[in-house]
């Protein structure tokens, strides 16, 4: 159902948003498999090439092992200082938790887009994919999981959140660290693991009255 309220159009749900952000990821991928990151790639290297700071991405650790650390120790210092268990640790918790999950669910997406890949190599030998093969970006999953539930819980920094995120996709296809479908395929599994972060937390404090974190 399309949530309505009075005097307002019809907004759709989060879950017709996730279906719409699948249908559009299951479309765009392919496509850009095919016809769009071999173009792209080229244009980056040719116009960002020289520029060693986006090649020091390829330096870069991944976000999940970084992360995961960072909350573990927010938690460890918000309870040294003895600050009131609340809003921000659920948020923290739900961060973690939906980086973890897009780390534990990225070969699964790989696995799900490698026929596309091989279809591919059947059909263009030259395309790039036949030689780098298909790797939903890490650093995009990571960023846009912590980002979607950061947008939920505190909306009003919603143009910071894209600003990163867009930024980051950007620096990473510049520095041809990744293609443009493999952003792509990142971002839609973290914003995925972010939500159903979030739902599950909603849920334990539907389903169990004591807690109270979110409020």
């Amino acid at each position: 159902m399309w949530s309505r309220q009075k005097g307002s159009r019809a907004t759709p749900t989060r879950a017709q948003v996730w279906l719409l952000a699948l249908a559009a990821t299951v479309l765009l991928v392919p496509t850009s498999v095919v016809w769009i990151d071999g173009p792209i790639a080229g244009l980056s290297r040719v116009v960002f090439g020289r520029f060693k700071i986006l090649l020091a991405l390829n330096d870069t650790p991944s976000f999940f092992g970084l992360f995961s650390l960072f909350v573990v120790i927010a938690l460890i210092l918000r309870r040294l200082v003895h600050c009131a268990v609340g809003k921000p640790d659920a948020v923290l918790l739900a961060s973690g938790a939906s980086v973890i999950s897009a780390w534990a669910t990225r070969p699964l997406l790989r696995c799900l887009f490698l026929p596309i890949g091989k279809w591919v190599c059947i059909t263009d030998q030259l395309n790039v994919h036949c030689w780098s093969g298909f790797t939903p970006s890490g650093h995009t999953a990571a960023t846009c999981a912590v980002v979607s539930v950061l947008w939920i819980h505190y909306p009003i920094y919603k143009r910071l959140y894209v600003s990163c995120a867009v930024g980051l996709g950007v620096c990473l296809v510049a520095a041809n660290y990744h293609f443009f479908s493999e952003v792509i395929a990142g971002a839609f599994l973290g914003i995925s693991t972010g939500l159903l972060a979030v739902f599950m937390l909603a849920t334990c404090e539907r389903f169990c009255p004591r807690i109270k974190l979110l409020r």
